[in-house]
């Protein structure tokens, strides 16, 4: 079956409130947790769950500021939560979702240099970058509390990843990376490049994944899928793709609400999904195409991984940065070496907007 037209079928299937077990409610009264793409839909219906499950602190990981700061008031006025008062440093992160993206529908270079595609970099680069900067404070907690609730990092994924198959084959076999930032083996074509930039984002978890294994870590990582929802992730579109939106959500979309529930299982569902896809709150491993799984989907999946890290090591990253990229090649194990945290840098501008 096409996977839209399966999606289409399970756009239906209500998703249950977020319940967590006594031990994780009981942990979340200590626990921060990082949310990126958070100033807006899933990742602020997301953080406003978290707050009202009695989170200790959430940090909206946001582009604008202002824009975070209206989060920040709107999870303020539904939850009761003003502790702004009682900031204090970082000195645990118990929980990452990476949510961030965008989605365009014109070829747009970033600005920054290096000819890349704007929706290529911050979907896929930023966020693989911004998950090696994290993993270490995820260990951290791991280890610090051991015994206790595993810390987790949920990547937000999208169906639309499991039809870009032809997008990526059109990228070549050799510099997949540089084939897919060459606007001219696409003609401008853009219906199709959201969800190539999700396809590689899955190519590039499911690696990270099994390079930082869970036994190893202490750390859950998965991606979740949870469907079509009513967001304003194409609100940089044209006039004409909005509509087109528009009217998907009007017939077909989650609200934000109950797809930020999906997001939430991943968090606190079993530590058996690690490295799982989740279609909206069950496992879905039987969503993933053979051709991701099979000899030459594993050959991608690798190649992909060693040219993003490799292009994210040569980027304008700090010594501390690079380090962190070379163990994420496996040239060293670092998991013993108690690596302290560092300020997240990369393109997101974090505040501690919210906690307690």
């Amino acid at each position: 079956m096409h996977p839209m037209l399966r999606l289409a079928l399970t756009q239906f299937h209500r998703f249950p409130p977020p319940s967590p077990s006594p031990s994780q409610l009981s942990h979340l009264t200590s626990a921060t947790y990082i949310i990126t793409g958070s100033n807006t839909g899933l990742g602020l219906e997301t953080a406003r769950h978290l707050i009202s499950l009695g989170a200790s602190r959430v940090i909206l990981g946001v582009r604008n500021i202002s824009a975070g700061e209206t989060a920040k008031a709107s999870i303020v006025e539904s939850t009761s939560c003003d502790a702004e008062q009682r900031a204090r440093g970082l000195e645990r992160v118990d929980g990452v979702v990476c949510n961030a993206g965008v989605y365009m529908d014109r070829w747009e270079v970033a600005p920054e240099g290096g000819g890349e595609d704007v929706s290529m970099r911050v979907n896929v680069a930023g966020t693989m970058l911004l998950s090696l900067l994290v993993m270490p404070k995820l260990v951290e907690a791991a280890r610090r509390f051991k015994g206790g609730v595993a810390p987790r990092m949920v990547f937000v994924v999208s169906t639309l990843g499991f039809t870009a198959k032809g997008g990526l084959d059109r990228a070549g076999g050799e510099e997949i990376w540089k084939g897919l930032n060459e606007e001219g083996r696409y003609g401008g074509r853009m219906d199709f490049r959201h969800g190539l930039t999700k396809l590689v984002e899955m190519y590039a978890v499911r690696e990270f994944t099994e390079r930082f294994a869970v036994e190893e870590t202490g750390v859950v990582v998965n991606m979740v899928c949870p469907g079509l929802c009513a967001t304003g992730l194409a609100r940089d579109a044209n006039m004409l793709t909005r509509a087109v939106h528009g009217g998907l959500r009007a017939s077909l979309a989650r609200t934000a609400e109950e797809g930020s529930r999906a997001v939430l299982n991943a968090i606190f569902t079993e530590e058996e999904t690690h490295g799982k896809h989740l279609a909206g709150c069950a496992v879905g491993e039987d969503w993933i195409p053979s051709w991701m799984t099979d000899e030459a989907g594993q050959r991608t999946q690798k190649q992909i991984w060693k040219e993003l890290v490799d292009r994210l090591e040569a980027s304008s990253l700090d010594a501390h940065d690079a380090a962190l990229l070379v163990w994420a090649l496996g040239e060293h194990h670092p998991l013993a070496s108690g690596l302290s945290w560092w300020a997240l840098t990369a393109s997101w501008k974090f505040q501690h907007l919210c906690h307690e």
